[in-house]
C-alpha cells in the first residue's frame, strides 16, 4: 500500500501527513463519483439510482433482487441492504409501491379494464 509505510520489526503502521491527505482526496474522489444529487437535495448513491431507473422501466417485468443484483454487478444480499439503506425500504416494497402508482396512473388515464392493467404491471 503506498500510502502506508510498514514498519516490519515493531509491526507499527505510520502515514506521512502528505500520504493521507493524497489518500483522503481519493476517498472524497471516489464518493463523489459515484453519488449522483436528486431533486430533494440529498445524496443517493448512483447505483441505487441506477436499480430504481431500471425497475421504472421495467414494471411490466417480473422482477428479482437476482436479476437486479446482476444488472448493477452486485451481490444480491448487499444490493438488498444498500438499497434498503439508501431508500428506507425493501427492493420488494419499492417495485410494489411502483407498480402501483404506474396502475393508478394507467387507471386514471386510460379505459383499459383493471384486469388488463394488472397483467400489464405483473400482478
Amino acid at each position: 500500500i503506498d500510502w502506508l509505510e510498514l514498519n516490519t520489526k515493531g509491526h507499527e503502521i505510520t502515514c506521512t501527513e502528505e500520504k493521507l491527505q493524497q489518500w483522503m482526496e481519493y476517498i472524497v474522489s471516489v464518493i463523489c463519483t459515484n453519488s449522483s444529487f436528486d431533486g430533494n437535495k440529498h445524496f443517493k448513491n448512483s447505483i441505487v439510482h441506477d436499480v430504481q431507473i431500471y425497475i421504472q422501466q421495467n414494471l411490466g417485468k417480473r422482477l428479482t433482487r437476482e436479476e437486479l443484483a446482476k444488472f448493477v454487478h452486485l451481490n444480491d444480499s448487499y444490493l438488498s441492504r444498500l438499497f434498503h439503506k439508501e431508500v428506507g425500504m425493501s427492493l420488494s416494497d419499492y417495485i410494489l409501491q411502483e407498480r402501483m402508482k404506474k396502475a393508478g396512473e394507467l387507471i386514471a388515464e386510460t379505459y383499459e379494464p383493471i384486469y388488463i392493467i394488472a397483467n400489464q404491471l405483473c400482478y
